[in-house]
This record gives C-alpha cells, sequence and structure tokens, in this order.
C-alpha cells in the first residue's frame, strides 16, 4: 500500500531483517507539519492537538509509562544536562533546537546501526553499491522477474531506482556510502538534499501512463488499486481522498500533480519544525521570560516535556543510547495512580497513544476533516454495526492496532525473503535474504558481543523453529511477524527472554551482573580513556538496584529479566478500552455512540484506537 512505514527494527537488535530489504519510500506525504497546524492564531498560541500528536513514539511511550512520576522527573533531569551543551546551567533555544533535531532523526540512525553490519560485507566501514544489491536482492536468475506486483516493475527497474538513489546518496561520488550517507539513502525523506531524488521517485511509482505527471486516478489507485475495489465501489476513505487531492495536492487545479507539486506534498518546504517546537517549548516553561530555561524551570513544567520531542517522545529516558531493552506493557499502578476510573493518569494520555510517523501524516490534515476520518473509524470499530461502541469492540479493535507495526514491517520485508513467491519463507530463504554468501563463518559478525556468523545463524535458527508452530520448517506470515518480533508474540516470549540474557551474560553463568548489564548499554570501546560514568549511566546502576534486582542478590536471573520486560497482571488493551469508555459515554449506558465518539474528539485523537492518529492518513485495510 501507499503508506507503508520504514519502522524501526526489532528492540534488541537481533534481527536486522526488517529493513535488510532495501530502501523503500512507500510512505507518502509530508514529514513536517503545517504552520497552521502547529500555531492556531498568533505565533505563540500553539495548537494542544499538535502536542497529542506531534510528540509521539508509541514504542517508547510504553516503556517510560512504567517509571513512578519522582523516577521521570529525575531522569528528565539527565536529559537537561546532555542538552546543556556549554554547561552554563541553562538551555538555550539554540540548544533545544539542535537536540529536537537530532532527537527527530534517532530512529534512522537506529535503522542504520541496526543493518549495518549486515551490508558492510568487507567491514571496512562502508558499503559499496554491490554489497548492497548482495544483501538486498541476493542471486536473481531472471531480472525481468516482477519484483512489487502493485506496479508491475522488475527486479531489474527496482535494482537500477536504488542505484540512482545510491548516486544521489553518495555525496563525494567515491562509489560507497559511509554512515550519514547510508541514512540518507534508508531515508531519503529526512534529507533535504534528497529532495529530488524522492519527488522523481513519488512521480515514477504513480505515474503508470509515463507522462510525468500524477493523475487523480492515478493518485487513487496507487492507494487502492481497482481490481482491490469491491463490486468496483470507492470506499469512503477513497472518496475523501479524492477530496483531498482537490482541494490540497492540486495546487494549480488543472487536475493532476507536476513534480513541484509532488515535492509541497510530501517534503514541504516552508516550515521548520525543530524551531518551532523550540519556541513552543521556550514560550511556555520560561517562567522568568529571560529566553533560557533552567533545570528548575523544565522540572517544574515536567508535563510539557514529557510529551514533547526534547524527550524523544519519552524513549530517552529509558533508553540513553543503549540497546532498547524494558518491558513492553505498562503497569496497571502508572494507568490508574488512584481507584477506579476517577484518577487516570493524564500523562499515560500524552505517551501510551503515541505513533511518530502516523502522527506526522495526521498533522497535515484540517481539524474538521480529522474528525470526519474520525467518523470512518468509528465506523470500521462497529464491528455488528448496531450503531454502537462496547468495550469489547473497542478492546478488540485497540489489539489489532497494537500489533500492526509488526504486520508493517511483515509487509515490507515478505517479497525479498520469499523469493519463489510461493507464500511461505524458508529457513534458507531467510539465510539467503539475511547473509547472503559467507566465505567465512568464523569472522566476527558483532563486534559488541563478539559473536561470529556463524553464532547469529544458529540463534536465528533456533528462533525460526519456534516461530515455524507447525513444524514444517517453513513460516507463513504470521509465524514470520512472531519471528520478526517475538517480543509481541507469548508463544515466542520465553526465547526472547533467553535471548536477552544471552546477549548480557558474558561470563555465560546464566545472570546478568551489574556490570554486564552496563557493559551492554555503555560498551567499553566507546568509552574515552579514563571517562568518568556519566549521569545516565550513574542513574541505570541506581536503577540496576532499585528497580531490576528484585531480590536484591546483585545480579539478574531469567525471571528478574522477565520481570522487567513484561510486567504480569495488567492489559493494556483493555485498560484503555475501559477508560475511554468511562470518559466519553455521556448518558452513561456502558457503550458509546458515534456522536459521543466525535464529541469527545480529543480524547480519541490522542488515543490507541485511532492508531495513534495514524489511521486517518492511511486508510488501508486491516
Amino acid at each position: 500500500m501507499a503508506h507503508q512505514l520504514m519502522s524501526r527494527a526489532f528492540v534488541l537488535g537481533l534481527l536486522c531483517t526488517s529493513v535488510l530489504a532495501g530502501p523503500a519510500l512507500d510512505k507518502r506525504g509530508a514529514k513536517e507539519l503545517s504552520d497552521e497546524d502547529h500555531y492556531d492564531g498568533d505565533e505563540y498560541k500553539h495548537n494542544p492537538e499538535y502536542d497529542h500528536e506531534a510528540f509521539l513514539g508509541k514504542e517508547a511511550a510504553k516503556t517510560f509509562d512504567q517509571l513512578p512520576h519522582e523516577e521521570a522527573k529525575r531522569r528528565l533531569g539527565i536529559i537537561v544536562d546532555k542538552i546543556d551543551k556549554n554547561r552554563d546551567h541553562q538551555v538555550s533555544q539554540e540548544e533545544l533546537e539542535d537536540w529536537v533535531r537530532h532527537v527527530a532523526k534517532r530512529y534512522v540512525y537506529d535503522d542504520v546501526d541496526s543493518v549495518w553490519d549486515y551490508h558492510d560485507l568487507n567491514s571496512d566501514g562502508y558499503i559499496d553499491l554491490e554489497e548492497y544489491k548482495n544483501v538486498s536482492f541476493g542471486v536473481i536468475d531472471d531480472l525481468d522477474m516482477e519484483y512489487d506486483h502493485h506496479r508491475h516493475q522488475t527486479y531489474r527497474q527496482r535494482i537500477a531506482r536504488d542505484a540512482k538513489r545510491f548516486g544521489v546518496a553518495d555525496k563525494n561520488g567515491d562509489q560507497k556510502l559511509d554512515r550519514e550517507d547510508f541514512a540518507d539513502f534508508l531515508h531519503p525523506e529526512e534529507a533535504p538534499r534528497m529532495r529530488e531524488i524522492v519527488m522523481e521517485e513519488t512521480i515514477r511509482d504513480m505515474d503508470t501512463n509515463n507522462d510525468d505527471f500524477v493523475t487523480l486516478d492515478e493518485y487513487l489507485n496507487d492507494l487502492l488499486p481497482t481490481s482491490e475495489r469491491q463490486g468496483g465501489e470507492e470506499p469512503e476513505w477513497l472518496q475523501s481522498e479524492r477530496e483531498q487531492f482537490k482541494n490540497y495536492r492540486d495546487k494549480d487545479g488543472n487536475g493532476r500533480l507536476d513534480i513541484e507539486e509532488v515535492g509541497d506534498w510530501i517534503m514541504p518546504k516552508e516550515y521548520d519544525h525543530a524551531h518551532a517546537e523550540a519556541n513552543h517549548l521556550m514560550h511556555h516553561a520560561d517562567a522568568n521570560k529571560d529566553k533560557m530555561l533552567s533545570r528548575d524551570e523544565i522540572l517544574n513544567d515536567m508535563d510539557l516535556f514529557v510529551g514533547s520531542q526534547a524527550t524523544d517522545f519519552g524513549e530517552y529516558m529509558m533508553r540513553h543510547d543503549e540497546s532498547e531493552r524494558g518491558q513492553r506493557d505498562l503497569s496497571e499502578e502508572e494507568h490508574y495512580p488512584g481507584d477506579g476510573h476517577d484518577d487516570h493518569n493524564s500523562e499515560y494520555d500524552h505517551d501510551a497513544f503515541l505513533g511518530k510517523e502516523e502522527a506526522e501524516r495526521f498533522d497535515q490534515l484540517p481539524p474538521e476533516e480529522a474528525k470526519r476520518r474520525l467518523g470512518i473509524i468509528v465506523d470500521k470499530i462497529d464491528v455488528n454495526k448496531d450503531g454502537e461502541l462496547t468495550e469489547e469492540e473497542l478492546e478488540e479493535w485497540i489489539r489489532i492496532v497494537g500489533r500492526r507495526f509488526v504486520y508493517e514491517d511483515v509487509d515490507r520485508v515478505w517479497s525479498y525473503h520469499d523469493k519463489d513467491g510461493d507464500g511461505f519463507i524458508s529457513l534458507d530463504d531467510y539465510k539467503q535474504a539475511s547473509y547472503g554468501t559467507i566465505d567465512n563463518m568464523d569472522e566476527i559478525f558483532d563486534h559488541h558481543r563478539n559473536m561470529t556468523y556463524k553464532q547469529r545463524i544458529t540463534k536465528d535458527e533456533r528462533r525460526f523453529k519456534t516461530a515455524d508452530e507447525d513444524g514444517d520448517g517453513k513460516m507463513n506470515r504470521e509465524e514470520f511477524a512472531d519471528f520478526l518480533h517475538p517480543e509481541e508474540s507469548p508463544k515466542m516470549f520465553d526465547l526472547y527472554i533467553q535471548e536477552t540474557l544471552e546477549d548480557m551474560d558474558r561470563n555465560e553463568d546464566a545472570v546478568v551482573t551489574i556490570e554486564e548489564y552496563i557493559e551492554d548499554i555503555w560498551p567499553h570501546y566507546e568509552r574515552e580513556e579514563s571517562e568518568e560514568e556519566p549521569d545516565w549511566v550513574r542513574a541505570e546502576r541506581e536503577g540496576f538496584g532499585q528497580h531490576r534486582d528484585r531480590n536484591g542478590d546483585g545480579h539478574l536471573d531469567k525471571e528478574e529479566i522477565r520481570h522487567w520486560l513484561q510486567p504480569q497482571d495488567y492489559d493494556h488493551a483493555r485498560s484503555e478500552a475501559k477508560h475511554l469508555i468511562y470518559n466519553a459515554d455521556a448518558n452513561k449506558d456502558k457503550v458509546l455512540s458515534k456522536e459521543e465518539v466525535l464529541d469527545n474528539y480529543d480524547l480519541f485523537v490522542g488515543s490507541q484506537a485511532t492508531e495513534w492518529g495514524g489511521y486517518m492518513m492511511r486508510h488501508d485495510e486491516f
């Protein structure tokens, strides 16, 4: 579909296959917000709906919301120290702006880090075109075989397209990409210098008659091919896209998009998101109006910063640049600090309903259009079509939405692994797509953990067998979803715990000591000689003793790791459904009418029921 995401790789970095398949710009729409959506009126009248959506990060929020309030505030203080580059104990607008830019591109660097070793086959610190093609496409007997069934694109055409993007990303023209080049190659939508190639690729994808324009029919067909429309009728969301094309995309009203109109749509030039966000933070938190933020001013406005990009959408508080470990779900006491539903934690709503990628697209919509599309979602949630949403229907919808990023990852890389198109991925399919041909299996693959290719492949084989539920030696889409994201699959979670223990347990004594824990998040080779532990590492030492090591014996056993990664006795979807019903059910009949949902637009726009805002822009069917 036209709006599929290039989302992050699996949290432990164990499976880099989720972005191995090569760069795909199947995500349409502007990456930045429009000025009128950010500021609703004068320069500093900031739109609160922007804060609901633009500061989001679904995965990050799940981990941050596990922290008690005071611990979250303490960690926010650590972030302040990092933002304050000149160590003058004040944060300037320029420092804030630099930080927001860094955070906004963090997922790009995560993607690069997660797949770099797979592509840099000779470990020379660069990726040349042959290395990229070998990893991404493997050996193809027939280059004229169809690669993209939707656009009737062959492997030959796709490889030529990628080669052109490679050439643009190669800044110095030395026929190889360093990490910065490769970041621009994987995510050209985040690199201003790549704007022209992004526009060209978008036109080429959608322009089926090759006249260098995108007509309305081509635009709609890219979203939903006519062959997939039931009875030839347009669904309501597609009719809405027809109006979007006419009212917003086609600026000169000539019935088609030229390359500049495509550029204005997908990568607008006129808005600096980081600058606007720094303005917003400074204006609201600067109590003494000296145009600087002290540590106290930031901590006194914790609610503002917890929901802002300055905290990496909450994620930096849990990550500190280490591999993303931690609990996947929220604890009940964090969701409801008091008794019942009257004491719902508003910070939960800031973070638990997040989805950065989706929210950026949603914020392009005028409020009335967003409300209209929310009505479409209500109709989809209402499975029995009785005009009312029950708690059970809401809960089921939230569960589907919660796993959506998993299915997106599967869709994005499936064709790269299923080379023969039989609808299954065998172990050989997976290994060929992930590793290609390796002459020396004992070469180091993971320098951090001194793991060889042989060891890594052995681990992948074990995970493959666990995911292969029927034991037929191949994976269907559901099994492959469990393989890519074991942290989201109950049947895989024991293995996920075991893999985490093995990754961190360097002396192989079946427990994780405090030093092994610290080494995992702050490897020795990243430390400068005689460097003292930074504040965030000391904070992690304290966290280990206070929160991770439950029995106080100085190390984590498997059960303590389990409790860390997946706290028990909490059902996030059920709790969220109850929260939505309680707050939107005006007549207290324990179901929601469409009017009750729309009357509580702000609640649902910021909730998981709308996929953190994303479904409104994407529309592709579950």
